[in-house]
């Protein structure tokens, strides 16, 4: 089964999101693949509004850049996560643009909820990170765990829980509906970039 790495990507013209909702859990709590449901403001205090430092990025994808590297998406990529049985929550939010006014409340922060010991320790080339042992820090070569047992289409790897990977048929699935704004790249050998 191949597996890829996921990634919003904006694009040119792709709106940028600064902030969770304040209202809500820290944004470090979306990386811990702990239930956020029941800390997660009703719609009216889940805002999120379009970054100030990336003025002329006003077109709204399906998948949405954030900073801290939040995952937020639209109804369109809920529903294939849904039909493929992803294990997760989705937290739905309200979106405002450069001038503070609503543009949707049809988007949805994505909190991954499996975790798989994915990532193969001996053979990856991997940095931990000082302060927390446990998790990777930066990722040079990625070598897959071949006997993971994967069960679910989107997941993120032990130890590296702020980083979303997908199946191949999800990738499949969203490539198929003409979903916007992300990419991917293949798991094994990573070199742990975005571009």
């Amino acid at each position: 089964m191949s597996i890829f790495v996921f990634f919003p990507s904006a694009g040119s013209k792709g709106a940028f999101l600064s902030t969770v909702p304040s209202d809500g859990p820290k944004a470090y709590k979306y990386k811990q693949a702990i239930s956020l449901s029941g800390s997660f403001p009703k719609i009216d205090d889940a805002v999120m509004c379009f970054d100030p430092n990336f003025p002329d990025n006003t077109e709204l994808l399906d998948v949405v850049n954030c900073l801290g590297s939040i995952v937020v998406f639209n109804q369109k990529v809920k529903k294939i996560f849904e039909s493929l049985g992803v294990t997760g929550e989705f937290l739905n939010v309200r979106i405002w643009d450069h001038q503070d006014k609503t543009i949707s409340d049809d988007y949805f922060i994505f909190n991954c909820l499996s975790v798989i010991d994915f990532i193969d320790m001996e053979k990856s080339k991997v940095a931990m990170s000082p302060l927390f042992p446990d998790r990777i820090k930066r990722v040079k070569s990625l070598v897959v765990n071949q006997d993971a047992d994967i069960q679910s289409h989107a997941f993120v790897p032990k130890g590296m829980q702020g980083q979303i990977f997908i199946t191949e048929k999800l990738k499949t699935a969203l490539e198929t509906e003409g979903v916007t704004g992300f990419k991917v790249f293949k798991a094994e050998g990573w070199d742990g970039l975005d571009v």
